[in-house]
């Protein structure tokens, strides 16, 4: 498997698509088909409506599909296989490099059936469209998108499905810029990627390992996302904490705390450079002792 290893737990794996243009040219298309089978919804704004459009397709409910028969919809269950395989072989391939290390978050008591059966372990095939026209106010932040975790920092007691490894498809790469940048807590370092059309990258959901997308421009950037997850029972004292209180008031003041959270861009940080200020004074600061490094795409290519 082609794969450069750019930090401790974090992998580029190359070239994972037989027919990339296929693939790229559906799942364009639905940003239109929004009612055919009832399974992919319209896509919507995320990111506080400026960022781009994204569109959650239900993976149970695609391989459910029997009355839609017809040679297009053989073909998208096609390309649903393919990213299912894909996502599958570059897990195993992952969990055998890492899953034994330490560092993985505490709740994480077994690893059960993974790496055998990752496929269990996602519902939702996230498909994320980054605008090339970046809004104005963007102009003061050296970002496309902040650094930031996809796991939820404050949320690590509740039980729940806990977000673990981030795996991103990226399907096109004729814009300029857009590397995502990787922050490795194990050096304090950054490196930068500028993801080539049939890249995957894999790298932890939580656990300090924050990514941010430099600016880019020429043509929007088109990416699938899905993240592996792990059920969590709760912790002793959110437990008791949901006893004490009960289960529909404790599922309220939750709901208040994290929301809070979310506000208070917990999950966000700030990345300084040498020589540089932070540019955000609402987030934390995290000091790096040197300049990115940029990967070249070939360093370390197995």
């Amino acid at each position: 498997m082609n794969k450069i290893v750019i930090a401790p737990k974090i992998n580029v794996y190359r070239n994972m698509f037989n027919d990339l243009e296929d693939t790229l040219r559906f799942l364009k298309s639905t940003e239109q088909y929004t009612e055919k089978t009832g399974v992919m919804e319209p896509w919507k704004d995320w990111e506080a409506n400026w960022f781009g459009k994204m569109a959650e397709i239900v993976t149970d409910g695609f391989y459910e599909i029997k009355e839609y028969d017809d040679e297009e919809t053989k073909k998208q269950k096609n390309i649903f296989n393919e990213i299912k395989n894909i996502y599958v072989n570059v897990l195993n391939d992952y969990a055998s490099m890492y899953k034994d290390e330490e560092g993985w978050p505490t709740f994480i008591t077994s690893w059960e059936n993974f790496p055998t059966d990752p496929w269990d372990y996602v519902r939702e095939i996230g498909i994320l469209k980054y605008n090339k026209n970046q809004p104005e106010h963007k102009a003061k932040y050296p970002l496309a998108m902040h650094y930031h975790m996809d796991y939820n920092s404050s949320d690590e007691e509740s039980r729940n499905s806990k977000l673990i490894i981030t795996v991103t498809f990226y399907l096109n790469d004729d814009y300029e810029g857009g590397e995502i940048s990787l922050y490795d807590p194990s050096s304090n370092g950054v490196y930068n990627y500028k993801p080539k059309a049939g890249d995957v990258t894999v790298f932890p959901s939580g656990m300090n390992y924050y990514h941010g997308v430099l600016p880019f421009k020429g043509n929007d950037r088109y990416l699938i996302r899905m993240i592996m997850s792990y059920y969590y029972k709760g912790s002793k004292k959110w437990l008791e904490d949901e006893k004490k209180y009960g289960v529909d008031l404790w599922a309220k003041m939750e709901k208040e705390r994290l929301e809070k959270a979310w506000q208070d861009a917990v999950n966000l940080t700030n990345i300084v450079f040498p020589g540089q200020t932070p540019t955000n004074p609402i987030l934390k600061n995290i000091y790096v002792e040197k300049d990115p490094i940029y990967i070249d795409g070939k360093k370390n290519d197995n």
